[in-house]
């Protein structure tokens, strides 16, 4: 975008001061699911604190970025003081004052927390119907099927406007998967590798989504260079499993680990047994996930197993499987089927619209679906594994739930 673009884009911005957070939950790193393995790491070292992104080209000044999440505040008293808050809140929020809008030229924040940024984005020649779309959520940004109408065309649109659109849109909804996945997805078809790096880095570690990270997955393969892959491609599949690994259609996630280190295995020169070793442990706890059709896991590893035989003329690894993790494997495999049946009930795609007594029943029902899935996490994990599956679960509710504040308390909490 030239500078004279990003000025004219200045003047038709429109800005939605909220109160900022932050979000005070520790990331937990992912545990096995049997307690014999509990104790062991995947790797000898500790995944990513953020995800492996390729340097991206640096923003131009005026050139809007990737939003950060406005995220409700969680200051609040604790115990029965809160909860009457919560419903106090929940019971009729008609009487709210809708959030004040300012149109100016200066961007300062745009893009940081707690900031709304409702850009004019339509290309020229847009339809009467797009125009009314725009100006619909410039008036009130929390008008869903307005923005549902604008993001079927987007997809359409030159380049600039592509993106000022998305960027507005996840100003308001950024925890919306479903809608970083269309974002990047555009932005790597058209080839804009260094936009999509920066929309991963802000999206990645707030929206636990299984599709995002298959994408972010893919998008490793592309752009990190043959004498770097296997490094930087580790660190990207234990930041993936780390984050969604827990999800219980997360298998391909796994499956991408697992094809890592078996490369790791075949490059490995001075350090093979470790880098065996260190693999081992990874089918193992692979073996072990929750999630659907995780014995597609568990053959990997028993081919895994049976060409380091072969290749060593060992029978050492003979054992390596055996009846005992067998049961533990039948085990995750019941609980994945028992997990899909609250999932299927969770409308994870849903946009989180702002709470009115005419949706507010809709989203209790909806926020029980999701208390129920989260007793059943903390009924059904282990004691080392439950931070990380439970707080994985509130994650991936705050995508519906953005703006249901029972939700933002129950995760403070």
């Amino acid at each position: 975008m030239s500078s004279e673009a990003a000025d004219e884009s200045n003047d038709s911005q429109v800005l939605v001061k909220q109160e900022p957070v932050e979000d005070n939950a520790e990331k937990n790193n992912a545990a096995n699911s049997a307690d014999e393995v509990n104790s062991e790491s995947v790797e000898d070292e500790r995944a990513p604190d953020e995800p492996p992104i390729a340097i991206p080209e640096p923003v131009r000044k005026g050139e809007p970025s990737e939003p950060q999440a406005d995220q409700p505040s969680l200051t609040s008293d604790s115990g029965e003081d809160a909860k009457e808050e919560v419903n106090a809140e929940n019971q009729d929020t008609a009487g709210e004052e809708q959030p004040s809008m300012d149109t100016g030229e200066d961007l300062t924040g745009v893009g940081e927390e707690g900031v709304i940024v409702i850009s004019e984005f339509l290309p020229p020649h847009a339809t009467q119907q797009l125009v009314d779309a725009q100006d619909k959520v410039r008036n009130d940004p929390f008008v869903c099927d307005a923005w549902e109408l604008l993001a079927t065309q987007a997809d359409r649109w030159p380049d600039e406007y592509m993106k000022k659109f998305y960027h507005s849109m996840l100003s308001v909804f950024p925890t919306s998967a479903a809608y970083w996945r269309k974002f990047i997805s555009s932005l790597i078809a058209r080839g804009l590798v260094s936009d999509a790096g920066q929309a991963f880095a802000r999206s990645l570690a707030r929206v636990p989504d299984v599709g995002l990270y298959k994408m972010y997955m893919e998008y490793c393969k592309q752009v990190f260079s043959r004498s770097d892959f296997r490094e930087e491609r580790l660190r990207a599949a234990q930041f993936a499993v780390e984050h969604v690994g827990w999800d219980v259609h997360s298998k391909d996630v796994w499956k991408d680990f697992l094809e890592v280190q078996k490369e790791r295995v075949m490059y490995a020169q001075s350090n093979a047994m470790q880098v065996v070793a260190s693999a081992r442990k990874a089918f193992r706890k692979a073996s072990l996930a929750p999630v659907m059709r995780v014995e597609e896991l568990l053959g990997m590893w028993e081919d895994f197993e049976r060409q380091e035989a072969n290749q060593y003329r060992s029978r050492a690894a003979k054992d390596q499987i055996n009846v005992t993790l067998k049961h533990a494997h039948n085990a995750a495999k019941s609980e994945a089927h028992e997990r899909k049946v609250f999932i299927e009930k969770l409308k994870m795609d849903k946009l989180s619209a702002k709470l009115t007594s005419e949706n507010a029943q809709e989203y209790k029902t909806l926020w029980t679906d999701w208390k129920k899935f989260l007793d059943y996490e903390i009924e059904h994990s282990s004691v080392e594994s439950r931070a990380a599956r439970v707080e994985t679960v509130y994650k991936q509710s705050l995508g519906p739930l953005y703006r249901f504040s029972g939700a933002w308390f129950a995760y403070a909490k």
